[in-house]
């Protein structure tokens, strides 16, 4: 692994895209600049405890564990997130599946008002940038909104799931690219399938093997850029510790392309510990959340896509 500035990485980046080897992974982040005023990873990890405690325990009785990790969220959030992750879902999905009480429905309409925002200019700009393929973590419709209103339909249009392996098998096959919703979008999935650990994102894989097979394909083909991560995001370790391993990566350097990931400087030190084998990930370090809008911009104006005019 090796760490880079925004201006160090540029080049390397611009190089990638204007071969078409470049494809970008996009996260929680990039939606907490304003108009859409999204939750980071641990964000969502705070809010759904303060949701269960303000509308869902006087629903039914928490045993002490659940208590105790939803009344001190801020906490746990800060010294072991992926606890926290494992901890609400195990109780939350246990919960709706007693016969006298059902959760998944308030919980699920409360994260789908949650979700519901509008597109900033980080989604503007990915979408206008000649990247392949978009991929995202995210469950909202925010990228194809603002491939809607920036003059990209054809890529509003192409938005796919791990239900939707035919259509996305064509587009790849035609190289057109497309919006790719590696948990799915939330509309299509039930409490059960809502990804809180790399665990759950295991189950999608082995459910959907078609879909799997797709997405390791391009990530043999492409560079992958990693944006809107933390260090401690389970969504990062799910694609790092995938295809390193899967691979069979960490033993040697082969001929394929590399991962960059953006973080802030302040972070760099807890991925680098955790990480240690993710040796093909380069780090592009980020002094303030706002630079990331700035390799993007330098992105989208080295390589915007066709078709509309850039975001101004």
């Amino acid at each position: 692994m090796a760490t880079h500035t925004i201006d160090e990485a540029t080049p390397t980046l611009t190089d990638m895209l204007g071969s078409r080897k470049l494809i970008i992974l996009a996260g929680s982040g990039i939606s907490v600049p304003a108009p859409s005023n999204l939750p980071t990873w641990d964000g969502v990890l705070l809010e759904i405890a303060q949701f269960c405690r303000e509308q869902l325990f006087s629903i039914f009785t928490p045993d002490d564990e659940f208590r105790e990790i939803v009344n001190q969220a801020d906490q746990y959030v800060k010294s072991d997130p992926l606890r926290v992750a494992s901890v609400l879902k195990q109780k939350l999905v246990e919960v709706d599946r007693r016969a006298d009480i059902r959760v998944e429905n308030t919980i699920m309409d409360w994260l789908t008002r949650r979700l519901t925002s509008r597109p900033n200019r980080n989604h503007e700009l990915i979408v206008s940038t000649d990247f392949p393929y978009v991929l995202t973590t995210n469950y909202d419709d925010l990228l194809e909104e603002a491939a809607r209103t920036s003059g990209h339909g054809d890529l509003c249009f192409r938005s796919f799931s791990f239900t939707d392996p035919r259509p996305l098998a064509e587009s790849i096959f035609e190289e057109k690219p497309a919006i790719i919703h590696l948990h799915g979008k939330l509309r299509d999935i039930t409490l059960k399938d809502y990804v809180f650990t790399s665990q759950d994102y295991i189950r999608i894989k082995r459910r959907h093997p078609g879909f799997d097979t797709l997405i390791s394909s391009l990530l043999v083909r492409y560079g992958l850029l990693f944006v809107g991560y933390g260090a401690s995001d389970p969504h990062l370790e799910e694609v790092l510790e995938d295809f390193v391993y899967d691979l069979d990566l960490w033993e040697r350097e082969p001929r394929r392309p590399r991962f960059f990931l953006t973080m802030k400087e302040d972070k760099v030190n807890l991925f680098f510990d955790r990480y240690k084998h993710a040796f093909l990930t380069d780090v592009i370090t980020l002094p303030d959340y706002a630079d990331l809008t700035t390799l993007l911009e330098r992105l989208c104006a080295a390589a915007p896509r066709s078709g509309a005019t850039r975001p101004g």
